[in-house]
């Protein structure tokens, strides 16, 4: 069984649990002298808070789960494949950097024959988002870097996780190492998302369009 899912099951069935036994002491209680004393309403508003309390946690336990059960990728970092380069600039902004096999670009080209560049989003001084486009300007890949976005998650993998990455049940795991031996690609091909590690940490996370790397990720250098 899925562990978000029997993280999920677990909670629930302990919320049900913690409910009935609930209503059994304050029935049990009841003929206590004390308890006499109070009043109806305070009863039921201890009995009402206690209840939304559990409900609430069970609920966003149960939305966690389903929010982070594998599924095939289709965005990241509010960019989707298969949007044009337009539709990335209205919803990123200027990019800070524009390259095309290494060779930098000024802003504002747009002719046809630059839509296989690499568009940068950087922070700082540090890359925050990569994506890749096709010659006819479309997303065929998304990558987000941890350094910047620390927060980034998929598939309840967070950023920064320390390998070894888990297998996700029902899915294939396949690996890949850098010429150098310092850096490691994870990718689980039916979900189109790749994770990549440096110092045994997660660094990069890869969302990718199947149809244009039919093969996934892989190192240029091997």
């Amino acid at each position: 069984m899925d562990e978000n899912l029997s993280s999920a099951l677990t909670f629930g069935l302990f919320t049900l649990v913690t409910l009935l036994l609930t209503v059994f002491l304050i029935r049990k209680i009841k003929s206590v002298v004390w308890w006499q004393h109070l009043s109806k309403s305070i009863a039921i508003l201890i009995l009402g808070s206690i209840t939304i309390i559990l409900i609430t946690f069970t609920y966003y336990s149960i939305e966690e789960y389903y929010e982070e059960r594998p599924r095939k990728a289709e965005s990241l970092v509010s960019v989707s494949l298969g949007m044009t380069y337009g539709d990335v600039l209205f919803i990123k902004g200027e990019p800070r950097s524009m390259y095309k096999g290494g060779q930098k670009l000024e802003f504002g080209v747009t002719i046809p024959k630059y839509y296989s560049n690499i568009v940068f989003y950087e922070r700082s001084s540090k890359t925050s988002v990569m994506i890749r486009f096709n010659t006819n300007g479309k997303v065929v890949s998304i990558s987000s870097f941890c350094e910047t976005n620390p927060y980034e998650k998929i598939h309840g993998i967070h950023c920064t996780a320390n390998v070894p990455i888990p297998k996700l049940a029902n899915y294939s795991l396949m690996t890949d190492t850098s010429k150098d031996n310092l850096r490691r690609l994870y990718c689980y091909p039916e979900l189109n998302t790749c994770l990549e590690a440096e110092k045994a940490k997660v660094d990069v996370i890869h969302v990718y369009d199947p149809m244009f790397y039919p093969s996934g990720l892989k190192y240029y250098s091997q």
